[in-house]
């Protein structure tokens, strides 16, 4: 598209400034192709980045005799072309085109959180007629274009009927009639058109309103909650984890080994053979699976050497009825030395078991020979016939993610747990609050049965209100969401029996939760973090982290003692500012700023001279004590891996690295550089780094790194990794960043 294009800066300040001059002329003829491009700076210069929900109006006023105020207005929401520089652009309409004369233009921001500025950028431009459209009417006649159709048509056959009729009155009052009755209908026709055009113009307004209504609900921030936000680098764009999170303690022998060595390798099991070993392995419980439903299983094997076809093996063993059935998610086929996933889908059948341990099994045969085969600790399971990336299961401790608060638990607080019983009785306690006919609760347990029992709730007098159900992606947690019908004589008693009764077998219960409301929370008493973000989404890393208040309460509750002497550090909260002698002895000022970030992006295979990554701000000291901070002196790039310094300052930047590296395409040494240049020619210096001088690095290192220097205003900064000119990194990731300003 060929466009007649302005560029202007508008400068985002609170000083009051004469119109910018841009000493453009558009012509009348400029139809759809007079364009404004702007660039939105504050005042230091720096680019204004426009988020997602932002709206940019922009108004031109022209003068106007007809218009009220004498000044006609036309509104323009601003097309975004680049959000992260503060690029936007308008194409005049057609019948502004009409206006002879010199239009002033204002730009106003909308952001996403209910707040808004008037930029105070106020420009100017001319519009002048075409020679080619001396013939074509100004402003006025276009002033409520769109409508303007349908009036000038009424217009028009009223004229058309007057002229008819004053031209046949002398004929004859039969034609007058006729021309009279054709005249109307025409004036009907049209006042119908006028109808249907106000019903097209309701319909678009309710567009409108629904669209608005969108669009307000995306500035809402999306909470969620979380007991950790150690989430890794971890691709969280495929289907959640149903399988627990494991290590090294999680396994166990399938009986009596001899031959077989165990050890932890981090982030995988790694199981020694001897030659003369029998056939046996190593077994991983899952209670975390339901009946009837389709899942994928995914598992990372390899060894330190080759095996044959067939020597380790791996699958999931699940119970049905009476029977076990196995599927392989490795079979028959040879092992190697590189980490290689394996996947497998299978479909629980409507008698699968769950209160039986479906077992994962690593198995060595007897032609393994003498090697050490490796399990990685990154199962997945997940519903659905396609296998995606792993991710740790959220559900799970550490996380307990919900995108609810907490529900308050009304069950006994008096009882104490765990509870055992080998009779049909198991549980029984006098909850804070009765039951309720027409209200809902929310009953959840942990706890084990036989694989022939139910457990049940009861309100003790009348028949039970249903049978808990296992919870997917979690560990013997069972659960039922009843609503009430009808209470016995004392609605505060709950019971859990084992049902049915006749030859009760031993369970246990390890907690139980009772809450109102359709909604099953973790049975925690608070959670530590909470996020927020602009949309909802699955992926913790999608929103901005901070700590709960009730974790900080709680924290200070555990560090204060209600009943001994003690000295606690605090600070005081003046409504007014201290002074003596009238001179203030207290001043707010805002604090250097400080900010810790979490975990970058993962790099692989990454060459001499690659940079880092970093991650997301989780959190700063001006929000830690509820202070005005400085601006980050540091503005990264769209990709974070570099950023420009805006201002001098002095900077501790600290933090952790992981390395990870493979042997043979490693060299002997690993550093990390702190550059102030794109080029990557200027080296502020040396931060961290290992090394070895006669051996190739192997396996995960964690590089702590820390420097402190003086940052100038115009140049660079960025985290690189440097090593032998030809060897590279398998992994390289920011797991920690700590940045602050310093004073002098």
């Amino acid at each position: 598209m060929v466009y007649k294009m302005n560029e202007s800066i508008i400068v985002i300040q609170a000083e009051a400034t004469k119109p910018n001059d841009t000493n453009v002329v558009f012509w009348s003829h400029d139809r759809g192709t007079a364009k404004l491009r702007m660039k939105l700076v504050r005042k230091n210069g720096i680019p204004q980045s426009l988020p997602e929900g932002t709206t940019v109006p922009i108004r031109l006023i022209f003068k106007s005799a007809t218009a009220e105020d004498g000044y006609g207005k036309h509104d323009y929401l601003a097309t975004i072309e680049d959000r992260v520089n503060g690029i936007v652009s308008i194409v005049l309409e057609d019948n502004i085109l009409g206006y002879v004369g010199k239009v002033e233009g204002s730009v106003y921001i909308d952001f996403p959180d209910d707040r808004s500025l008037d930029t105070a950028g106020r420009f100017t431009f001319d519009i002048k007629r075409s020679p080619i459209d001396d013939s074509t009417p100004e402003l006025e006649d276009y002033y409520f274009n769109g409508f303007s159709q349908t009036i000038d048509k009424i217009e028009k056959i009223l004229a058309d009927g007057k002229q008819e009729i004053d031209q046949k009155i002398a004929e004859s009052e039969t034609q007058i009639d006729a021309k009279l009755k054709d005249t109307n209908d025409k004036i009907t026709k049209a006042n119908q058109d006028v109808a249907t055009l106000n019903t097209n113009i309701d319909k678009a307004n309710d567009r409108i309103d629904q669209t608005n209504q969108q669009i307000g609900d995306l500035g809402k921030l999306k909470k969620t909650y979380s007991n950790s936000i150690d989430f890794g680098g971890y691709d969280y764009s495929g289907n959640p984890n149903i399988a627990p999170n494991v290590g090294f303690n999680d396994f166990y022998n399938n009986g009596s080994q001899t031959g077989y060595t165990a050890k932890d390798g981090v982030d995988h099991i790694a199981v020694t053979r001897t030659a003369d070993a029998p056939p046996a392995g190593k077994l991983l419980n899952l209670r975390t699976l339901l009946p009837n439903k389709t899942y994928s299983l995914s598992v990372d094997i390899w060894a330190d050497m080759e095996v044959p076809s067939g020597a380790i093996s791996c699958n999931i063993r699940l119970r049905e009825g009476t029977e076990v059935r196995s599927v392989w998610a490795l079979i028959n086929k040879p092992v190697g030395t590189n980490r290689t996933t394996y996947s497998v889908t299978f479909t629980t059948a409507a008698n699968f078991v769950t209160t039986e341990e479906s077992r994962i099994s690593l198995w060595f045969n007897d032609s393994a020979g003498a090697c050490t085969g490796y399990l990685g600790y990154n199962i997945k399971i997940e519903e659905g016939s396609t296998a995606t990336p792993y991710q740790p299961n959220l559900l799970d401790a550490p996380y307990y993610l919900s995108k609810v608060a907490l529900g308050e638990d009304i069950a006994d607080p008096t009882v104490k747990f765990p509870v055992k019983s080998s009779g049909a009785e198991i549980y029984t306690g006098t909850m804070t609050e009765p039951f309720v006919v027409g209200e809902t609760y929310t009953v959840t347990l942990k706890g084990t049965k036989p694989a022939d029992k139910n457990f049940r709730l009861f309100n003790p007098g009348i028949a039970g209100y249903g049978n808990l159900s296992p919870v997917e992606g979690v560990t013997d947690v069972w659960s039922l969401t009843v609503t009430v019908d009808k209470v016995a004589a004392d609605p505060r008693i709950a019971a859990i029996n084992q049902t049915p009764t006749d030859n009760p077998g031993a369970c246990q219960i390890d907690w139980l939760k009772i809450e109102k409301g359709n909604t099953r929370t973790p049975n925690i008493s608070e959670y530590k973090y909470f996020g927020e973000g602009l949309k909802d989404s699955n992926n913790p890393n999608d929103y901005s982290w901070d700590v709960t208040p009730e974790y900080t309460e709680k924290g200070l509750n555990d560090s204060v003692s209600l009943t001994e002497p003690q000295s606690v550090d605090g600070t005081k909260n003046f409504l007014e500012t201290p002074m003596v002698n009238q001179i203030p002895v207290l001043v707010d000022n805002a604090l250097p700023f400080e900010a810790w970030y979490g975990t970058g992006k993962e790099l692989t295979k990454i060459p001499n001279k690659a940079r880092l990554v970093i991650g997301d701000e989780i959190a700063t000291i001006g929000k830690q004590q509820n202070r005005a901070m400085r601006e980050s002196p540091l503005v990264w790039n769209s990709g974070r891996w570099e950023a420009e310094v805006v201002r001098d300052c002095t900077l501790l930047i600290e933090g952790l690295a992981r390395l990870q590296f493979g042997g043979s395409s490693s060299g002997k040494y690993a550093y990390l550089i702190f550059y102030r240049d794109d080029e990557e020619t200027n080296q502020i210096g040396y931060a961290g780094g290992t090394g070895d001088s006669t051996n190739v690095l192997q396996w995960k290192h964690g590089i702590h790194f820390s420097r402190i220097f003086e940052a100038k205003a115009g140049s660079m900064f960025s985290i690189a990794y440097e090593g032998e000119e030809s060897k590279t990194v398998d992994f390289a990731q920011i797991n920690t960043l700590h940045i602050m300003e310093i004073e002098s």
